[in-house]
């Protein structure tokens, strides 16, 4: 049977959507038709007062992102080498994850996903070089191809995933899975571990220097 009006706890909603600069929540799809029951989804339309600050956390992503790749991650290879960059990339990420899961305003959300963006820009700029770099001459192409293929892989398994947990588990667990989720690449990453080493400017020796 369809939801009614008073059959919603108005009064907590009201505050809710204050807090959080929504104007007008509405109701639609299978909630407002006679079949709707336990197991139906519940769809719901949200409109954002014109000052709210929705777009602070994707503003956040953006520039932090681009701030990494443009200016950081090349000069954090040199001094460290990229296979370090690796692991505080992944570090970034699971304290991005963590913090937009149990995020509970727009602050910690937005900081939350400047923490993913660090991680995201510097892991996708430095495993490319990686890959350049420890790849051989004749098998840089294929393992590049690899690389963009996972990626791209990740882009259509994750979404898929993230929703089926997200409605099995609640809003905060797909952030949780995603960094819990991180420690086996961490483990494989080490076990690819050659000895990174820092890049230096200066030329090989040759013998008699």
């Amino acid at each position: 049977m369809p939801i009614h009006t008073d059959q919603l706890p108005l009064a907590r909603i009201a505050p809710f959507c204050r807090k959080r600069g929504i104007r007008r929540l509405a109701l639609f799809g299978s909630a407002l038709r006679d079949d709707f029951g336990p197991e139906s989804d519940l769809d719901i339309l949200v409109e954002f007062d014109a000052s709210a600050r929705v777009g602070l956390a994707f503003f956040a992503m953006g520039f932090v992102g681009v701030t990494v790749q443009g200016v950081v991650v090349g000069r954090l290879a040199t001094r460290f080498g990229e296979k370090r960059v690796l692991y505080g990339s992944a570090l970034l990420h699971a304290i991005g994850y963590i913090t937009m899961g149990l995020a509970s305003d727009h602050v910690m959300l937005a900081l939350g996903a400047a923490f993913f963006a660090a991680g995201h820009a510097s892991f996708n700029t430095t495993a490319s070089s990686l890959v350049t770099l420890e790849a051989g001459a004749r098998e840089k192409g294929a393992a590049l191809g690899a690389m963009q293929s996972a990626s791209a892989a990740g882009r259509i398994v994750g979404p898929a995933s993230s929703g089926a947990i997200y409605s099995g588990f609640g809003t905060h667990a797909p952030f949780l899975v995603g960094a819990v989720l991180l420690v086996p690449a961490v483990m494989l990453l080490r076990r690819s571990h050659k000895g990174d080493q820092p890049h230096t400017d200066e030329a090989p020796g040759t013998p008699g220097d």
